[in-house]
């Protein structure tokens, strides 16, 4: 169900579109780690920054209008995989639908070894209210290609779910 406060709102679309760019709310946010058995933090740091040569960190920007599309750099140190660089593409579809894809721009390792490479990681979420503003949708996807890490393969599955429901509880 969608918030009442929120709901109420004729820019509720917009105000959704500026939620999904608070990308620094991502900092501290909780899941459930297969490979510890125990809640764990997935970022200790997330915030956008100015290109890949330049990592100089940006704040969270905030639209008055929604856009069609556009590309921001996200920097996130993840406590397993390490601090990662991910391509986001926002998109703002007809009907409402708010679109964000996020791709790994570098290489992932586990340590020292290499679980993703360069553009293996395609996590999208798609959020979207309802006509009559009482409900908000919402859809995540992962789709990895990974490394073969012998007899892990179920592991960094369910890794990359529970980031999934962590990002819906973030959201």
């Amino acid at each position: 169900a969608m918030p009442a406060g929120l709901a109420a709102r004729t820019d509720r679309t917009l105000v959704l579109y500026n939620l999904l760019h608070q990308f620094r709310t991502m900092e501290g946010i909780p899941y459930y780690s297969s490979t510890h058995h125990r809640i764990r933090t997935l970022f200790t740091t997330s915030h956008l920054v100015k290109a890949p040569a330049d990592r100089t960190a940006l704040g969270d920007p905030r639209y008055s209008a929604i856009e069609a599309a556009h590309a921001l750099f996200l920097e996130q140190d993840d406590t397993t995989f390490g601090k990662n660089l991910y391509l986001v593409t926002m998109k703002g579809h007809e009907g409402g639908a708010i679109q964000l894809t996020m791709s790994n721009v570098d290489r992932v390792w586990w340590g020292i070894v290499p679980v993703l490479g360069a553009d293996a990681l395609k996590l999208t979420m798609v959020i979207q209210a309802s006509a009559d503003g009482k409900f908000l949708y919402f859809y995540g996807n992962v789709g990895i290609s990974a490394s073969k890490v012998l007899g892990m393969e179920e592991q960094v599955r369910t890794s990359f779910y529970n980031r999934v429901i962590a990002l819906y509880n973030w959201f």
